[in-house]
């Protein structure tokens, strides 16, 4: 086991075991990590999701689109537009039941202005800091070189995430959860399965401050999917997510 020297930096919890976290994370090829940020700043985060966030800077992404092409169906999640997120919903579904790669979740775009204040460009702009990607980078034995893909994501009722491998979007996956009083019942899980989906091998339950990273072995990638958030569901099922990439020419030939 290697001994890992960090950066102490204040928005990450400074009482992180590095080491058991690498080799958990070499061996069983993801990891979930317990209270991940410093209670202050996911304390922070959750608190702008869940409710100081303008409600039109979330828009649905539904694939695949109701005219046939291959392309992402958005609106922005405003009251006119609740009548086409429903009929991009049911299609996604119906879709997803015909065995397509298919999904309805809403999410940000990162299209702020480069000065942009707000939380959702702080919080990008310390997940690709070099204190950050260091951390990654020792963690993973990855050249991490920053997030290739970062957005917020929301999940409500009837929203899910079809099994899919993330094939060719970075080296490592990652989702924190700032989700708070979900129960396993109202759906909304992250399911890691094999190859062809058939077998269960973890459940992840969504929770505050929790952080979920996974290989992106070359070639494929993990398969995981999350399940229907059911009807009625009263909560909000709030991450931060994407993908980490790296510098090619440092990588190992394998992340095993």
């Amino acid at each position: 086991m290697w001994i890992i020297r960090i950066m102490v930096v204040d928005y990450i919890n400074p009482n992180l075991d590095y080491e058991k976290i690498q080799e958990t994370l070499k061996e069983e090829k993801y990891i979930v990590i317990e209270n991940f940020l410093s209670v202050e700043y996911a304390e922070k985060l959750y608190n702008w999701l869940n409710k100081e966030m303008p409600e039109e800077w979330w828009s649905s992404s539904a694939l695949p689109n109701k005219t046939g092409i291959d392309e992402i169906s958005s609106y922005r999640a405003t009251p006119e537009n609740k009548l086409n997120i429903l009929s991009d919903r049911h299609y996604a579904t119906m879709k997803m039941l015909e065995g397509h790669f298919s999904y309805l979740f809403h999410r940000t775009f990162n299209d702020h202005y480069e000065t942009c204040t707000c939380l959702n460009c702080d919080f990008f702009e310390k997940v690709n800091s070099s204190e950050f990607t260091e951390l990654l980078t020792k963690l993973t034995g990855l050249e991490i070189n920053g997030a290739q893909t970062f957005f917020a994501a929301k999940y409500i009722q009837g929203d899910f995430l079809s099994p899919h491998h993330d094939l060719g979007l970075g080296k490592l996956g990652f989702t924190l959860q700032l989700t708070k009083d979900w129960q396993p019942h109202y759906g909304g899980l992250l399911h890691f399965v094999d190859d062809n989906a058939s077998e269960i091998e973890k459940i992840v339950i969504p929770k505050f401050n929790k952080l979920t990273l996974f290989y992106l072995p070359d070639g494929k990638g993990k398969m995981h999917y999350v399940s229907h958030v059911h009807q009625g569901v009263p909560h909000k099922r709030l991450a931060y997510t994407g993908w980490f990439g790296y510098h090619p020419e440092n990588t190992p030939d394998t992340v095993y």
